[in-house]
């Protein structure tokens, strides 16, 4: 109570720091770590979490599952909303949002034209740097975002949960079979042949 009585009520306003973000806050560490893993297929639940998380704070009508799935239409404008949203709350921060977002679709592009590649090890190669292109374009979006949440560092989900290492392991075991295809040549022989 204050000694005041006429002084206006005052409530506890205060929010976690986990509800102030209007995106997903990760580890830059643990992004990579995942989207290696799991051979890319990790940026889903990445756009997802990320769409779902500025619906909620800001109630725009988006549907975060469809531009999960339809990721590379959407990251453009992922990428130029979270830039939109610094920039709103009055934080400085250069990181380039256009040209990271056009930079990820190009490599997306060449990870599917990659398939037409007849040389399964040159295709191997090409996939590995790819994906490394690929994550560097998010790690630097993912340091935006962090940097919009003022947890640089992402301490509220740096570490790998036991979910984390379940997705590690089958996306370890996808890598086990992708590679013993392409070193022993399984993938380029003929039925039949020993």
């Amino acid at each position: 109570m204050h000694s005041d009585p006429y002084a206006p009520p005052t409530a506890d306003c205060s929010v976690g720091d986990d509800l102030l973000s209007a995106f997903f806050v990760i580890s830059k560490r643990k992004l990579a770590i995942l989207f290696i893993a799991t051979s890319g297929f990790y940026v889903l639940y990445w756009l997802y979490r990320n769409w779902h998380r500025y619906r909620s704070a800001t109630a725009t009508k988006v549907i975060p599952l469809i531009r999960a799935l339809m990721g590379v239409w959407f990251v453009y404008s992922l990428f130029r909303t979270v830039d939109r949203r610094i920039f709103a709350m009055g934080h400085r921060y250069k990181w380039y949002p256009r040209f990271l977002a056009l930079a990820f679709i190009l490599f997306s592009a060449l990870q599917s034209a990659r398939v037409w590649l007849l040389d399964l090890h040159l295709g191997f190669a090409m996939l590995i740097a790819l994906l490394a292109l690929q994550v560097s374009c998010l790690m630097r979006m993912q340091e935006a975002v962090n940097h919009l949440a003022d947890d640089i560092s992402a301490r509220q989900n740096s570490t790998l949960t036991p979910m984390n290492w379940l997705w590690i392991v089958l996306g370890l075991c996808w890598w086990g079979i992708l590679a013993d295809a392409v070193f022993t040549g399984i993938a380029g022989r003929e039925p039949g042949s020993p």
